[in-house]
Protein backbone atom coordinates (compact mmCIF):
# COMPACT_ATOMS: atom_id res chain seq x y z
CA UNK A 1 0.00 0.00 0.00
CA UNK A 2 1.74 3.43 -0.87
CA UNK A 3 -0.09 6.82 0.47
CA UNK A 4 -0.10 9.57 -2.16
CA UNK A 5 1.85 12.84 -0.73
CA UNK A 6 -1.46 15.16 0.26
CA UNK A 7 -2.73 11.72 2.22
CA UNK A 8 -4.13 13.63 5.75
CA UNK A 9 -6.49 13.83 8.51
CA UNK A 10 -8.82 15.49 5.91
CA UNK A 11 -8.11 13.04 2.94
CA UNK A 12 -7.86 9.40 2.04
CA UNK A 13 -5.64 8.80 -0.83
CA UNK A 14 -3.52 5.39 -1.38
CA UNK A 15 -2.73 3.27 -4.40
CA UNK A 16 -3.27 -0.68 -3.40
CA UNK A 17 -0.21 -3.29 -4.35
CA UNK A 18 -1.64 -7.21 -4.44
CA UNK A 19 -1.24 -8.24 -1.19
CA UNK A 20 -3.87 -8.26 1.63
CA UNK A 21 -6.61 -9.68 0.35
CA UNK A 22 -8.35 -13.38 -0.16
CA UNK A 23 -8.48 -14.12 -3.45
CA UNK A 24 -7.04 -16.95 -5.16
CA UNK A 25 -4.02 -17.87 -7.87
CA UNK A 26 -3.95 -15.65 -10.47
CA UNK A 27 -5.55 -13.15 -8.83
CA UNK A 28 -3.98 -13.58 -5.31
CA UNK A 29 -4.49 -11.68 -3.08
CA UNK A 30 -6.10 -8.19 -2.99
CA UNK A 31 -8.27 -7.96 -6.20
CA UNK A 32 -10.41 -5.65 -6.98
CA UNK A 33 -12.12 -6.75 -10.39
CA UNK A 34 -15.14 -8.43 -10.88
CA UNK A 35 -14.35 -8.50 -14.67
CA UNK A 36 -11.31 -10.63 -14.52
CA UNK A 37 -12.84 -13.98 -13.65
CA UNK A 38 -12.17 -13.78 -9.75
CA UNK A 39 -14.38 -15.47 -7.51
CA UNK A 40 -16.99 -12.56 -7.15
CA UNK A 41 -17.62 -13.41 -3.11
CA UNK A 42 -13.61 -13.24 -3.02
CA UNK A 43 -13.70 -9.29 -4.75
CA UNK A 44 -16.63 -8.68 -2.30
CA UNK A 45 -13.90 -9.65 0.69
CA UNK A 46 -11.16 -7.67 -0.48
CA UNK A 47 -13.75 -4.54 -0.64
CA UNK A 48 -14.53 -5.09 2.16
CA UNK A 49 -11.12 -5.17 4.15
CA UNK A 50 -10.26 -2.24 2.34
CA UNK A 51 -13.47 -0.85 4.13
CA UNK A 52 -12.18 -1.94 7.13
CA UNK A 53 -8.83 -0.55 6.84
CA UNK A 54 -9.71 2.86 6.17
CA UNK A 55 -13.42 3.52 7.50
CA UNK A 56 -14.43 4.29 4.17
CA UNK A 57 -17.56 5.28 3.19
CA UNK A 58 -19.65 4.06 -0.45
CA UNK A 59 -17.63 3.29 -3.27
CA UNK A 60 -18.25 4.68 -6.96
CA UNK A 61 -16.54 2.64 -9.62
CA UNK A 62 -16.26 2.73 -13.20
CA UNK A 63 -16.35 0.50 -16.11
CA UNK A 64 -13.18 1.69 -17.29
CA UNK A 65 -13.19 1.29 -21.33
CA UNK A 66 -10.58 3.81 -22.65
CA UNK A 67 -12.97 6.60 -23.19
CA UNK A 68 -12.44 10.23 -22.76
CA UNK A 69 -15.67 10.43 -20.72
CA UNK A 70 -15.42 12.39 -17.39
CA UNK A 71 -18.30 12.15 -14.91
CA UNK A 72 -19.75 13.87 -11.90
CA UNK A 73 -21.03 11.64 -8.87
CA UNK A 74 -23.01 11.85 -5.90
CA UNK A 75 -23.80 8.24 -4.95
CA UNK A 76 -21.87 4.92 -4.74
CA UNK A 77 -22.38 2.49 -8.08
CA UNK A 78 -20.73 1.77 -11.04
CA UNK A 79 -20.42 4.22 -12.96
CA UNK A 80 -20.73 3.03 -17.14
CA UNK A 81 -17.98 3.53 -19.53
CA UNK A 82 -16.72 6.00 -17.98
CA UNK A 83 -12.49 6.74 -17.14
CA UNK A 84 -12.65 9.57 -14.73
CA UNK A 85 -15.04 10.73 -12.03
CA UNK A 86 -14.86 13.77 -9.54
CA UNK A 87 -17.27 14.54 -6.42
CA UNK A 88 -17.13 16.87 -3.56
CA UNK A 89 -19.01 14.59 -1.65
CA UNK A 90 -17.43 13.89 1.69
CA UNK A 91 -17.40 10.18 2.13
CA UNK A 92 -18.20 9.29 -1.02
CA UNK A 93 -14.73 6.87 -2.44
CA UNK A 94 -13.66 6.92 -5.44
CA UNK A 95 -11.63 4.13 -7.22
CA UNK A 96 -10.10 3.05 -10.15
CA UNK A 97 -9.02 0.39 -11.26
CA UNK A 98 -5.40 -1.07 -12.76
CA UNK A 99 -3.29 -3.20 -13.89
CA UNK A 100 -0.21 -1.42 -15.56
CA UNK A 101 -2.32 1.84 -16.69
CA UNK A 102 -1.75 4.80 -14.90
CA UNK A 103 -4.16 5.30 -11.60
CA UNK A 104 -4.33 9.28 -11.32
CA UNK A 105 -5.51 11.10 -7.89
CA UNK A 106 -6.47 14.53 -7.97
CA UNK A 107 -7.33 17.07 -4.89
CA UNK A 108 -8.38 20.45 -4.77
CA UNK A 109 -7.76 21.38 -0.89
CA UNK A 110 -9.52 24.72 -1.72
CA UNK A 111 -12.75 23.94 -3.04
CA UNK A 112 -12.50 20.27 -1.42
CA UNK A 113 -12.98 18.11 -4.53
CA UNK A 114 -11.61 14.92 -5.62
CA UNK A 115 -11.15 13.06 -9.05
CA UNK A 116 -9.34 9.74 -10.25
CA UNK A 117 -8.92 9.01 -13.55
CA UNK A 118 -7.72 5.99 -15.85
CA UNK A 119 -4.92 6.72 -17.68
CA UNK A 120 -3.57 4.15 -20.48
CA UNK A 121 -1.93 4.48 -23.45
CA UNK A 122 -5.20 5.63 -25.50
CA UNK A 123 -6.39 7.81 -22.48
CA UNK A 124 -3.40 10.12 -23.11
CA UNK A 125 -4.10 10.20 -26.41
CA UNK A 126 -7.73 11.56 -26.08
CA UNK A 127 -6.46 14.09 -23.49
CA UNK A 128 -8.02 12.28 -20.47
CA UNK A 129 -6.33 14.49 -17.75
CA UNK A 130 -6.44 17.57 -19.62
CA UNK A 131 -10.25 17.02 -19.59
CA UNK A 132 -10.35 16.21 -15.75
CA UNK A 133 -9.06 19.18 -14.84
CA UNK A 134 -10.94 21.01 -17.36
CA UNK A 135 -14.57 19.41 -15.98
CA UNK A 136 -13.01 20.18 -12.13
CA UNK A 137 -12.97 23.75 -13.00
CA UNK A 138 -15.89 24.22 -14.99
CA UNK A 139 -18.26 22.60 -12.46
CA UNK A 140 -16.58 23.29 -9.26
CA UNK A 141 -14.70 26.49 -10.06
CA UNK A 142 -11.47 24.80 -9.03
CA UNK A 143 -7.89 26.57 -9.68
CA UNK A 144 -5.62 24.25 -11.45
CA UNK A 145 -3.29 26.03 -9.44
CA UNK A 146 -4.54 24.65 -6.74
CA UNK A 147 -4.84 20.92 -7.41
CA UNK A 148 -2.46 18.35 -5.87
CA UNK A 149 -2.22 15.31 -8.34
CA UNK A 150 -0.40 11.82 -7.66
CA UNK A 151 0.55 10.12 -10.34
CA UNK A 152 0.42 5.87 -9.32
CA UNK A 153 1.98 2.95 -9.51
CA UNK A 154 2.37 1.75 -13.48
CA UNK A 155 4.30 -0.05 -16.28
CA UNK A 156 7.33 2.24 -16.78
CA UNK A 157 8.98 2.63 -19.80
CA UNK A 158 11.81 -0.05 -18.76
CA UNK A 159 9.09 -2.35 -19.70
CA UNK A 160 6.41 -1.14 -21.97
CA UNK A 161 7.68 -1.71 -25.41
CA UNK A 162 4.91 -0.98 -28.47
CA UNK A 163 4.86 -1.38 -31.89
CA UNK A 164 6.03 1.31 -34.72
CA UNK A 165 2.70 2.21 -35.33
CA UNK A 166 2.28 3.58 -31.32
CA UNK A 167 5.93 4.91 -32.03
CA UNK A 168 5.12 6.70 -35.11
CA UNK A 169 1.92 8.41 -33.27
CA UNK A 170 3.83 9.21 -30.44
CA UNK A 171 5.96 11.38 -31.92
CA UNK A 172 3.42 12.88 -34.45
CA UNK A 173 1.71 13.74 -30.98
CA UNK A 174 4.09 14.24 -28.44
CA UNK A 175 7.46 14.40 -29.24
CA UNK A 176 10.30 11.92 -29.96
CA UNK A 177 11.84 12.45 -26.22
CA UNK A 178 8.73 10.21 -24.98
CA UNK A 179 10.39 7.21 -26.57
CA UNK A 180 13.10 5.47 -24.77
CA UNK A 181 15.86 3.09 -26.28
CA UNK A 182 13.95 2.92 -29.63
CA UNK A 183 10.90 1.31 -28.79
CA UNK A 184 9.53 1.87 -24.95
CA UNK A 185 6.76 4.03 -24.32
CA UNK A 186 7.10 6.68 -21.49
CA UNK A 187 3.63 6.94 -20.04
CA UNK A 188 4.14 8.59 -16.79
CA UNK A 189 6.37 10.97 -18.27
CA UNK A 190 3.79 11.93 -21.41
CA UNK A 191 0.96 12.25 -18.31
CA UNK A 192 3.48 14.51 -16.49
CA UNK A 193 3.43 16.56 -19.62
CA UNK A 194 -0.08 16.89 -19.64
CA UNK A 195 -0.46 17.67 -16.17
CA UNK A 196 2.31 20.20 -16.47
CA UNK A 197 0.77 21.71 -19.57
CA UNK A 198 -2.78 21.89 -17.87
CA UNK A 199 -1.13 24.65 -15.92
CA UNK A 200 -0.72 22.24 -12.88
CA UNK A 201 2.07 23.19 -10.60
CA UNK A 202 5.07 20.62 -11.00
CA UNK A 203 5.20 20.86 -7.53
CA UNK A 204 1.92 19.98 -7.02
CA UNK A 205 2.73 16.69 -8.72
CA UNK A 206 4.04 13.35 -7.47
CA UNK A 207 5.11 10.60 -9.67
CA UNK A 208 5.33 6.95 -7.65
CA UNK A 209 8.65 5.31 -9.59
CA UNK A 210 7.24 1.45 -8.85
CA UNK A 211 6.64 -0.32 -12.27
CA UNK A 212 3.90 -2.78 -12.38
CA UNK A 213 4.93 -4.96 -15.00
CA UNK A 214 8.86 -5.68 -13.29
CA UNK A 215 7.47 -5.23 -9.55
CA UNK A 216 5.87 -8.24 -8.63
CA UNK A 217 3.86 -6.62 -5.86
CA UNK A 218 1.36 -5.28 -8.53
CA UNK A 219 -0.63 -6.76 -10.62
CA UNK A 220 0.37 -6.98 -14.67
CA UNK A 221 -1.53 -7.68 -17.21
CA UNK A 222 1.37 -7.10 -20.04
CA UNK A 223 3.68 -9.66 -17.08
CA UNK A 224 0.60 -12.11 -16.41
CA UNK A 225 -2.27 -11.70 -18.64
CA UNK A 226 -5.04 -13.26 -16.74
CA UNK A 227 -4.89 -11.44 -13.29
CA UNK A 228 -5.88 -8.96 -10.89
CA UNK A 229 -6.65 -5.10 -10.48
CA UNK A 230 -5.13 -3.06 -8.03
CA UNK A 231 -6.77 0.06 -7.08
CA UNK A 232 -6.13 3.96 -6.61
CA UNK A 233 -8.16 4.94 -3.98
CA UNK A 234 -9.40 9.01 -3.18
CA UNK A 235 -11.92 10.15 0.00
CA UNK A 236 -12.76 12.82 1.48
CA UNK A 237 -13.14 12.29 4.83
Amino acid sequence: MTKAFFNSKEILAVFTDRFGGVSKEPFDSFNFGFHVGDDEDDVLENYQILRERFSIGEIAYMEQVHSDTVKIVDESNEIKETDAIITNKPRLTLVVMVADCIPVLFYDPVNKVIAVAHVGRVGVFKNIIEKTILKMQEKFNSDVENILVSVGPSIKSCCYEVGEDIISATKEKFGKQYIKNKKFLDLPDITLGQLLKSGVIKNNIEIINKCTACNEDYFSYRRNKKTGRCVGVIMIK
